[in-house]
């Protein structure tokens, strides 16, 4: 049973902002934690109980949590590798 994706309105702001060819490689990563919300080459997010990211893209990343009781992915930021970490 494939886990529901739910995004955040502050992570689609930041991928609208995002040129077209990154956000399609985003969506399609976003996509693919449905049917495993933590693929090979997810981190755990230092300091956080169910928070996890992921790379795209060698500089880009999407940080999300995962609600196992309720197969809930909620994808809480992303954008650059350089940006996406600030203010956690």
């Amino acid at each position: 049973m494939a886990y529901e994706i739910e995004i955040h309105s502050s992570a689609q702001r930041s991928m609208r902002r995002l040129p077209s060819d990154v956000r399609a490689s985003i969506c399609d990563a976003i996509d693919g934690l449905a049917d495993e919300p933590r693929p090979r080459g997810c981190e755990k997010v230092k300091g956080a109980d169910r928070t996890w990211r992921i790379k795209v893209r060698r500089d880009y990343r999407v940080v999300y949590e995962v609600d196992d009781d309720g197969r809930v992915v909620r994808v809480t930021r992303v954008g650059n590798r350089s940006d996406i970490y600030r203010g956690m």
